[in-house]
């Protein structure tokens, strides 16, 4: 309703001076929408502007901001959501600044020129929409990203990376990025999916795009306008040890410690039921742990690895490979023998598993669906096998219900949906949305 919008031009405020008064007292007003009109000449508003009242949008009409020193505050209001849309400076390397500093969700939409930060002690979600910016703050919430594009010269600036995520949930559906310096860093368990990024212009190729500091990334898509080494660079610190790769265009994933042990189980020989005769071996290496066992062919031997009250869901069940490293096995492993495998009274039959087959860490044998407290078991005999059976560590890694699969999120009263469906994506460049890394397979 018209009734319920305002204007800094009803309160005094004209284009080519500072109106920053009379857009405070258009928020102070009681609309719910403030309307800045569009002008020959720009706005200017040089302080800061609380966001508070009932204030549920304001429309910029592309409305300039002049000057760098513009800050807007999103504090507690009457609406749960906030709506910053049609806001845009004189993109000439300075920008105006978004303090969000309060639990309401807040939506920008075709916003230019913009930096934002989550200050509050419970900052709400926030979702960005056609949003170009130079620097994004993200602390302990939930966000979600659409056509987002942020630049600038981090080192210049004083910005550690162009997007910090400490501690949020972030998903975004196409970054775009120039400007020398890292993109995004995630950080104290964040988890952030990027789902196709262009980076644009000359880099430093020694400097990371993307580091992840004891938490979760997942990258794909990843191109630009330039030769591929100079963007390709990835950190990762996990446990406090700190590893470089150029693998970011082909695909890449990083997981915490913590995000491993949610996800997944790895059952080890120390902790196996062993039945019959098997030899400790350490070499010539490839093995998870201290050793691995072996057992000959056609003998009684039968190890099973149990994995119990594990969480609801399905599972992934994947068998340790030994890779000889360029050395040779004491045996001749079986490439004929029969794996049985199941949980929460299903039995399963992985037939004529090839052991010598396989350059996967874990090589998968087939899936199982459990209810919370029910066990997982896989369980290799060396009886009906054509060669010596191979035992290392056994994996369950649970690949249901990812951090984002099945994640359309919605700003209710914004009338925005950002669709972040990470497994529809999956399927068109597939790749499995968050299936992380074992705790061996860090890049190396």
């Amino acid at each position: 309703e018209f009734g319920n919008w305002a204007s800094p031009a009803d309160f005094g405020g004209v284009p080519g001076s500072d109106a920053t008064a009379a857009l405070q007292a258009a928020i102070d007003s009681g609309a719910t929408t403030i309307f800045i009109p569009p002008s020959d000449e720009r706005w200017t508003f040089d302080g800061e502007i609380i966001v508070r009242g009932n204030v549920e949008r304001i429309i910029g009409s592309d409305a300039g901001f002049l000057s760098p020193d513009t800050v807007i505050r999103i504090a507690d209001g009457a609406p749960d959501t906030v709506v910053l849309e049609g806001l845009t400076a004189a993109f000439s390397g300075d920008s105006f600044d978004v303090l969000h500093d309060s639990d309401r969700t807040l939506v920008m939409r075709d916003v230019t020129a913009v930096s934002y930060e989550a200050v509050g002690d419970a900052t709400g979600d926030v979702f960005f929409a056609n949003v170009v910016g130079s620097h994004i703050a993200l602390k302990d919430q939930n966000a979600y990203a659409r056509q987002l594009n942020v630049e600038g010269d981090n080192e210049a600036r004083g910005f550690e990376a162009k997007i910090i995520n400490d501690g949020a949930d972030f998903v975004v559906l196409g970054l775009k990025t120039e400007d020398p310096g890292t993109v995004l860093k995630t950080i104290n368990g964040g988890r952030s999916e990027v789902l196709g990024s262009w980076h644009n212009g000359a880099f430093d190729a020694s400097i990371p795009r993307f580091v992840t500091e004891e938490a979760s990334l997942f990258a794909a898509g990843t191109t630009g306008a330039t030769a591929a080494e100079t963007f390709n660079l990835v950190e990762e610190t996990r446990n406090g040890e700190t590893r470089t790769g150029n693998t970011l265009v082909d695909g890449y994933s990083a997981f915490s410690a913590d995000a491993i042990a949610d996800r997944l189980i790895i059952v080890d020989n120390d902790d196996a039921e062993i039945v019959g005769a098997f030899e400790t071996q350490t070499g010539p290496g490839g093995y998870l742990g201290d050793d691995f066992l072996a057992a000959a062919a056609g003998s009684d031997a039968v190890i099973t690895y149990r994995a119990v009250a594990v969480e609801a869901g399905t599972y992934s069940v994947g068998i340790r490979n030994i890779n000889p490293g360029g050395g040779t096995l004491t045996r001749t492993q079986a490439s004929d023998v029969d794996i049985a495998y199941g949980g929460g009274g299903e039995n399963l039959l992985a037939e004529a598993f090839d052991m010598a087959a396989g350059d996967a860490p874990f090589e998968e044998i087939g899936t199982v669906t459990v209810e919370t407290g029910d066990e997982l078991f896989v369980e290799i005999a060396a009886a009906d096998a054509d060669g010596s059976i191979i035992a290392d560590a056994v994996r369950f890694e649970r690949v249901e219900e990812g951090a984002f699969q099945n994640a359309a999120v919605a700003a209710e009263d914004a009338d925005v949906v950002v669709d972040a469906t990470a497994d529809a994506v999956g399927a068109m460049i597939g790749v499995d949305m968050f299936t992380p890394m074992a705790p061996n397979e860090v890049i190396a």
